[in-house]
């Protein structure tokens, strides 16, 4: 898998210079976007980091653990910058570790708590993508129904996790004891989850701080492209972003690049923009990730300090 997604990320950064040395209009962006409009973003997702962290903060309560808000931001900066830099999410990985470490918490309820993450974002991303393209009709093809199928499913699949639960069922296959191992890791794995779904208001306040997030992602969207003078309709915009985030957490290669270009290119014409306009946007974002990713190293660097002190 790692060779695969260092292949992948090759390739697509070889595409994208190749598509710059033959195309180097595409960087009038750059002359256009200006210091301040810069400084808007940034903040937009500095922002977006401290939501992660309150995100962070909130989930791990069910478990009785109480992040200080600067413990919490540090976890929020080491996801950020792993999933950023590296392939497969390992930013996530850095988030697990850390608390299995520092609280040691056990790796089944760390699971269930990354599980629950994503049933959160894919309920909340699904619905709004779905809806975009219900309101969006122009362009009905093979793509547009592929997205409104996947969309569809999702919202479907985690909201039944989330409002209706679930019951996972102990199923003894055979006496050895690697099964017995394999059923009492997934029935910790139940446990945890009940565990936070039947926490006081756990749904709700992670749903409203998701959905908070959500919509700064899509405020950043619009700023980028107004900044540049490309304009997109709001039920373009939020699918833009739905797109975003759902590439995003699949994850296979850094920021998943290759994916999320392949999915964007995929939609272009829901999106209603040329291919230079599509990778003038794109190509701007990654830049921006870059620049405010010195905010998140930082903070590790600063919590890192202060640890061995």
């Amino acid at each position: 898998m790692k060779k695969f997604s260092t292949l992948v990320s090759i390739l697509f950064l070889f595409l994208f210079a190749y598509y710059i040395i033959f195309n180097p209009e595409v960087l009038d962006i750059f002359e256009i976007l200006t210091i301040q409009s810069l400084i808007v973003l940034i903040v937009i997702k500095t922002i977006t980091l401290f939501l992660n962290s309150l995100f962070n903060k909130t989930l791990f309560k069910a478990f009785d653990i109480n992040l200080l808000n600067f413990e919490s931001l540090y976890i929020s900066s080491i996801t950020f910058l792993g999933n950023l830099y590296l392939p497969a999410r390992i930013g996530q990985g850095f988030k697990l570790m850390y608390l299995n470490k520092k609280y040691n918490l056990k790796s089944s309820l760390l699971i269930s708590s990354l599980v629950y993450f994503f049933v959160i974002s894919f309920f909340i991303n699904s619905f709004i993508g779905f809806f975009s393209l219900a309101i969006n009709l122009e362009h009905i093809g093979a793509p547009f129904l592929i997205w409104l199928f996947i969309y569809g499913f999702l919202f479907l699949f985690s909201f039944y996790l989330l409002f209706k639960k679930f019951e996972l069922k102990e199923i003894e296959v055979l006496k050895l004891k690697l099964f017995n191992k394999i059923n009492s890791y997934f029935q910790e794995a139940k446990n945890g989850w009940i565990t936070i779904t039947k926490f006081k208001n756990m749904n709700r306040n992670l749903i409203s701080i998701y959905l908070i997030n959500y919509l700064f992602f899509v405020v950043d969207v619009y700023l980028i492209t107004t900044f540049v003078n490309i304009y997109l309709n709001l039920s373009n915009i939020v699918f833009f972003n739905s797109i975003n985030i759902f590439s995003g957490l699949i994850g296979l290669t850094p920021a998943s690049i290759g994916l999320k270009e392949s999915l964007m290119l995929l939609s272009i014409n829901i999106l209603n923009l040329t291919f230079e306009e599509l990778f003038q946007i794109i190509l701007l974002e990654r830049l921006i990730s870059i620049v405010f990713s010195l905010i998140p190293l930082l903070v590790v660097l600063i919590h890192n300090k202060k640890y061995k002190n």
